[in-house]
């Protein structure tokens, strides 16, 4: 199969919602040019009645969260950015909040990347330390009919342009088509990874990695994401794979994506070790309060059990307080 035939069906079958806009220069805006069918799921669209009409017209909402904006500044930066997380509230649908990515992808072109983070977020407040669960939808654009001739090239550019690590793995184990991204992580081009086996490429064992999603996917038949940590790729992956199923000579195929977890890990653990922290600070605090019986003549204190006790030993004794003598002024001109 060829690599732009397997880069579009990796988009088709991707968990994430896509868009592409075209810049106009004429009319010095962006038109949509292609959308995968996750994203009209996700935002409540039909997207196919929409190909050539403006941002503004396509999302309602665009101006409010300022993404023309963003899609130009990434134009003209040439770089993909994060718009963090939007409250999304579409007829039909229940209110639910999106993570959005901008990507340059193609000359004049720019992509936005939806991604539903509405369990992943309940979950990282209810745990404070959990990942985030990838429900993410990923498909590439469709080219029009006059540009065919071209859609071999835009889609490999597309496809190598995420920012996440990507690959299609056979049911062999073995690389189909990455990304440059998931090359980077390797260490390699992508072109030396074709053909080799993913664990023994990213985990160095000859066997595949115990819970594998790749094998899981293609037994359920449907998206698996699971938390890979291994000492041999160094940094904490949600995983997640998804099986090809549009085409018979793609049976035994998964579209497999990769996002970082180092940066939340690595917050959630400073929330632990402050929260820790604090706990043995708080137990560690001794506090005086109430009432306290002091004799009116020799400022002795009466403890709990009855007895009379110098005030420097009783404070000692129930709070963190040290005492140091001296002397007055007035006592020591009596002296």
């Amino acid at each position: 199969m060829e690599p732009a035939n397997l880069a579009e069906a990796a988009f088709r079958a991707h968990p994430e919602g896509v868009q592409v806009y075209r810049l106009d220069p004429l009319a010095g805006a962006l038109v949509l040019v292609y959308a995968n069918p996750a994203v009209d799921r996700l935002l409540g669209l039909h997207s196919a009645g929409h190909r050539g009409a403006a941002l503004e017209r396509v999302l309602p909402s665009a101006r409010q969260h300022g993404l023309a904006q963003a899609c130009f500044q990434a134009l003209e930066a040439d770089a993909p950015a994060s718009l963090g997380e939007l409250e999304w509230i579409a007829p039909g649908l229940e209110p639910h909040r999106l993570a959005v990515t901008v990507f340059p992808c193609l000359a004049g072109c720019v992509g936005l990347l939806f991604e539903d983070v509405t369990p992943s977020r309940s979950a990282l407040e209810a745990l404070e330390a959990a990942a985030r669960k990838l429900e993410a939808e990923l498909a590439r654009r469709r080219r029009s009919e006059q540009r065919l001739g071209q859609i071999a090239g835009e889609w490999s550019a597309v496809f190598d342009a995420l920012p996440d690590p990507v690959a299609v793995i056979d049911g062999s184990f073995r690389f189909r088509r990455v990304n440059a991204a998931l090359a980077s992580l390797a260490g390699c081009e992508p072109r030396d990874l074709v053909g080799r086996k993913c664990h023994e490429v990213m985990h160095g064992t000859e066997e595949p990695w115990e819970g594998c999603p790749h094998q899981a996917c293609l037994r359920a038949g449907a998206p698996v994401t699971r938390v890979i940590e291994d000492a041999a790729i160094g940094r904490p992956l949600l995983v997640t794979c998804a099986p090809l199923l549009d085409q018979p000579e793609q049976a035994g195929c998964s579209v497999h994506i990769a996002r970082d977890l180092s940066d939340q890990w690595s917050s959630a653990r400073e929330r632990e070790t402050l929260i820790r922290q604090l706990q043995e600070a708080l137990a560690q605090v001794q506090t005086l309060s109430g009432l306290i019986p002091i004799c009116a003549w020799c400022k002795k204190i009466r403890n709990d059990a009855g007895y009379w006790e110098q005030l420097e030993g009783y404070f000692q004794k129930n709070s963190q307080v040290l005492f140091t003598h001296c002397i007055c002024p007035e006592c020591a001109g009596k002296l």
